[in-house]
């Protein structure tokens, strides 16, 4: 069964979502509260519609199955809620990447997820400093120039 996700904000974080969508074989359509010009042609370069949110929520939130606000979107934004009230899953890019993770053939790759307010990319580069001078290969991402893939 093919899933449908909703992508709301296409800034580094929904680019990233969208392409981990479309390698699994996601339906997406991206919804964002400020639509330029260069959020349109990063849509059509991802092959992906772009769309304001429309007026009657309820209904639109139950067509997906899966919907992924950007960082920043609060809980408490019309499209969350709505998402909420619909009973659809509601995940962050952390979230996502986790549970596919989860379903990786061979087995899930250990992961540390760090946060807060202050310090997250000093952090996460002390954090694999040591890793990788304990021998273990690393990838530092989400909150740096690389996001979650």
């Amino acid at each position: 069964m093919t899933m449908t996700s909703l992508v709301h904000g296409l800034g580094i974080a929904g680019v990233s979502t969208v392409r981990a969508m479309q390698r699994l074989g996601h339906r997406v359509l991206v919804t964002d509260d400020a639509i330029d010009d260069a959020k349109v042609l990063e849509a059509a370069r991802l092959g992906v519609e772009i769309e304001s949110l429309p007026g009657d929520l309820d209904s639109f939130i139950r067509s997906f199955d899966i919907v992924s606000p950007a960082p920043g979107v609060p809980e408490g934004h019309p499209l969350v809620a709505a998402a909420i009230a619909a009973d659809r899953h509601v995940a962050s890019e952390i979230e996502l990447a986790w549970m596919w993770e989860q379903q990786r053939p061979g087995g899930a790759r250990p992961m540390i997820a760090v946060t807060g307010t202050d310090g997250k990319t000093t952090t996460v580069s002390m954090v694999a400093s040591m890793l990788e001078e304990a021998g273990h290969r690393t990838v530092a991402c989400g909150n740096t120039d690389t996001p979650l893939r």
